[in-house]
């Protein structure tokens, strides 16, 4: 187990090459963000770090790409829900101002659609697409299996999708 100096020492030598590492993979500010998270994760398990399993920097290193793989997995469930939403991001063209209005307008065509749904299916859909539960966790928060989850959240996202086509005009405008 790691003592308060020796993580001291651990963060101090791998600090640096590891935040070189994260900013070559990701923005900065998620590079700095996914620092932090690394030494905190590494810090809450110090008790289960083995010296002999191999070195620290694998050790720290490891923990810094699970973390990566996760941020990504998250951008790629979050991409996913809005295309199958058909909430499609545009380049940043419009103003702030432009684009907090836009949101708000979305948000109550989106508010009113999941009024629709049936209460479990709302709950998962809301958990997996806004909080951004991973199957396992919404699966208990719900009191159902992680399969039972998934099917909820993609009947939920199948109905919205569904729903967003009946409300579109001929020409392809919402009405």
């Amino acid at each position: 187990m790691l003592d308060e100096a020796a993580f001291a020492e651990l963060y101090d030598r791998h600090a640096p090459p590891l935040a070189a590492w994260l900013r070559r993979r990701s923005d900065p500010d998620t590079a700095q963000e996914l620092l932090a998270e690394t030494f905190a994760e590494a810090w809450c398990s110090r008790r289960r770090f083995k010296p002999e399993r191999g070195s620290a920097q694998t050790w720290v290193f490891g923990i810094a790409q699970h973390l990566l793989f996760g941020y990504y997995r998250r951008l790629a469930v979050e991409d996913r829900a809005r295309r199958k939403l058909g909430i499609l991001l545009e380049p940043a063209v419009y103003d702030e101002a432009d684009a907090r209005l836009d949101a708000v307008a979305l948000r109550g065509e989106l508010s009113a659609r999941l009024a629709l749904l049936p209460e479990g299916t709302r709950a998962a859909v809301l958990l997996r697409v806004v909080e951004q539960l991973d199957y396992e966790e919404l699966g208990r928060r719900l009191g159902c299996s992680s399969p039972a989850a998934r099917l909820r959240v993609s009947r939920g996202l199948r109905e919205l999708r569904r729903e967003r086509g009946a409300n579109l005009t001929p020409e392809g405008a919402v009405s």
